[in-house]
């Protein structure tokens, strides 16, 4: 009769030494079952426990083995007293069915519990770690190991930051000058432990000093207060700042530097050294000049005017506003807390090219700036009035125009009509004559030229005039010019 081999189960049990521990084996009415077990020598060999309810009497520990039958709940049990190393290992429960013709075979490993033991943590001396503040720190615990494997778990006060194992965790953390003394614990959990270990670090966090400077304003000195870890300082010397930033002046080294008695300079108004005494404008657009102040005590009264006009300050084209100025002081030159005097919106006529004075007083005295306002503007385009074609050659007559105000010269620009590059004759110089002639010549007899002609002085170019198409004459003299 041939008997059907079933699917084997296999499961693991943990037992402490010295305990005693049942192996649960479900079994069929109708079979015969037997028990198998380590041979106590620590190798891979099974013998045989029990057959039937009768245990195995040459075995190495025969009087720790007692064999439980349960008819009613289906159970052939093996239990084991007082477990030492020589009862780990494999145990087998093997039965066979006869009427239905099948082996069912029931496999356990029995492993005695090992707590894990002696918690440590890398570079933890006198319970601290040291650390700097905004620099990778690894924290890294490290256990010997149990059975089953242990669970190490990394705890920021009560907050679960990694959580791993076993032999050993890291946890990645980047402190700030705030984690100063936390505590950080490292907790082992194994079902091998009835409580779990604990290791607790604190944490020494290196961070550069914040420094408050406290202001004695009877003595009139500063003290640097800073706060940092470590806390031994060195002092160095003191910076004297604007109230922008910028650098005055160096102050002996020390926690406390003495003031000057002396107290913040009152003076009549002054007009910063970078104003510009001569100003530009552009006929027909609005005026834009401006001068900057410093007034300390503040100014309580001012004006623009001119030699036509007496009394901007009550139109809408002088205004005075708050503005960052420049000025000297300890021979450094720094942005403080000033004012812009301004003429705007006004168009400017041919007229308002003229001398203007700014006057502002306070409460110690007044002060005047005169700008002179001129003429800076693109010239305006010329005029081609006439080209008269030679064999090789072009005359081109042409009227000047407004110069914007500055020395202006002229550029001819021609090409043959099958080119499509430019090429350049001039500068031609402004003879200030109503009237002006300039010759092309080493052209090409018979060809067609096209020419246009622009003005350029020092603020840029004016319009390039319209385009003539131009040809050049051959042995019958004519002229020929399309616009």
């Amino acid at each position: 009769m041939d008997v059907k081999s079933q699917a084997a189960t296999h499961s693991t049990m943990y037992v402490s030494k010295g305990r005693s521990t049942v192996l649960k084996c479900k079994v069929e009415l109708n079979s015969t079952y037997t028990w198998d077990g380590p041979d106590g020598t620590s190798g891979p060999n099974l013998v045989k426990y029990a057959d039937g309810l009768e245990i195995n009497p040459s075995l190495f520990n025969k009087k720790k083995i007692e064999i439980v039958e349960n008819i009613d709940n289906r159970e052939y049990n093996l239990v084991l007293h007082n477990i030492s190393e020589k009862e780990e290992g494999i145990y087998k429960c093997f039965q066979t069915n006869k009427r239905k013709t099948t082996a069912n075979e029931t496999f356990f490993t029995l492993t005695i519990l090992v707590k894990p033991k002696n918690v440590t943590i890398n570079g933890m001396i006198n319970g601290q770690i040291c650390g700097q503040e905004n620099v990778l720190l690894l924290l890294k615990c490290a256990v010997i190991s149990g059975n089953p494997n242990e669970t190490i778990t990394w705890y920021n006060v009560s907050s679960k930051i990694e959580t791993g194992g076993p032999e050993s965790l890291i946890a990645a953390i980047t402190p700030t000058r705030y984690d100063h003394m936390k505590q950080y614990t490292c907790r082992v959990n194994s079902t091998a432990l009835q409580e779990p270990l604990e290791k607790t670090v604190t944490l020494d966090i290196k961070y550069p000093p914040d420094i408050h400077i406290l202001q004695n304003g009877k003595e009139k000195n500063l003290t640097c207060k800073p706060n940092g870890i470590p806390s031994n300082y060195t002092y160095n010397k003191w910076q004297h700042l604007s109230e922008y930033g910028k650098w005055i002046r160096w102050l002996p080294a020390g926690p406390t530097v003495e003031m000057n008695s002396q107290e913040e300079h009152i003076d009549k108004p002054r007009f910063v050294y970078t104003t510009e005494h001569i100003q530009y404008g552009r006929f027909g657009f609005p005026i834009n000049i401006s001068v900057s102040v410093y007034c300390y005590p503040e100014s309580i009264s001012w004006n623009i005017s001119s030699e036509d006009y007496c009394c901007y300050n009550e139109t809408n084209f002088g205004q005075i506003t708050n503005s960052n100025v420049t000025v000297r002081i300890f021979d450094a030159a720094i942005q403080k807390k000033g004012f812009k005097m301004s003429l705007t919106k006004l168009m400017i006529k041919e007229e308002h090219f003229a001398t203007y004075t700014f006057w502002i007083k306070n409460e110690i005295g007044y002060s005047c700036f005169k700008v002179k306002l001129i003429s800076s503007d693109r010239p305006e385009t010329p005029n081609v009035t006439e080209i008269i074609s030679g064999m090789n050659s072009l005359k081109i007559k042409f009227v000047r125009n407004y110069n914007g105000g500055l020395k202006q010269q002229f550029l001819l620009a021609y090409r043959k009509l099958t080119d499509k590059k430019w090429r350049t004759s001039g500068p031609i110089n402004d003879t200030f004559e109503q009237y002006c002639v300039h010759m092309i010549t080493d052209l090409d007899d018979e060809t067609y030229y096209e020419i246009r002609l622009y003005a350029i002085n020092a603020i840029g170019k004016s319009n390039f005039t319209s385009a003539w198409i131009v040809r050049t004459l051959g042995f019958h003299t004519r002229t020929e010019s399309l616009r």
